[in-house]
């Protein structure tokens, strides 16, 4: 499944920041979805917009603005229309530590038809180095990469959702809710960082200060 195709499967409910190339941002609600396009529904009314003209849908922390700098924002990318080595580069706030709860899942296609899969153990200007579930490291280089793609779980529906909030302890008797409590590897999708034709790029995303839905 590609990172656009996924957004079917956002929840309608829920808000999100989409943020065009020319760094202008819209926050709203997904309405419905194409293969080129995606109808959103804003505060004044629905717009449309194409596939072409977005470079990042980001989950929209209920329309509240979040600094350029915050290291949650690499890992509310929903959709990301380019490939840059910058976008990988962002995840070195939350590369995994010894000791730490959360660990960032990568997976690393080689340009010699390899695939790599494991927890963020570090990240460079020069390449990037996966840990398995044994801690044993694999280091790639960026010259070997051909895509790297962090891996995140399928969100739940809006029922999901619903059901999750209202059963609480009794989440466990739900089979539907499985793939959030148990992180079942079944339900990940993936969102492209990068790939080898702009893997040089290094422009950081930020939405225009000039817009007024900047988030």
């Amino acid at each position: 499944m590609t990172s656009w195709q996924s957004l079917k499967d956002l929840p309608r409910n829920a808000g999100f920041v989409f943020v065009k190339r020319d760094m202008s941002c819209q926050y709203g609600q997904i309405k419905a979805v194409d293969a080129q396009s995606v109808l959103v529904r804003t505060d004044r009314s629905d717009v449309a917009f194409e596939k072409s003209s977005l470079i990042r849908v980001r989950l929209g922390f209920g329309g509240r603005p979040v600094p350029p700098s915050s290291p949650n924002l690499v890992l509310a990318t929903v959709y990301s229309g380019r490939s840059s080595w910058a976008d990988v580069v962002g995840f070195v706030p939350v590369q995994s530590k010894p000791r730490t709860y959360f660990t960032a899942q990568m997976s690393v296609n080689t340009t010699g038809g390899k695939l790599h899969r494991g927890d963020l153990a570090k990240v460079t200007d020069l390449g990037i180095t996966l840990a398995d579930a044994f801690g044993k490291e694999t280091s790639i280089t960026k010259a070997e990469i051909f895509r790297v793609n962090f891996i995140r779980d399928k969100p739940l529906s809006d029922k999901e959702e619903f059901y999750w909030d209202e059963l609480a302890p009794l989440r466990i008797f739900d089979p539907a809710l499985y793939p959030r409590l148990f992180a079942c590897s079944t339900w990940e999708r993936r969102c492209k960082c990068a790939s080898t034709t702009t893997l040089s790029r290094k422009t950081t995303l930020r939405c225009s200060a000039s817009n007024s839905s900047t988030l």
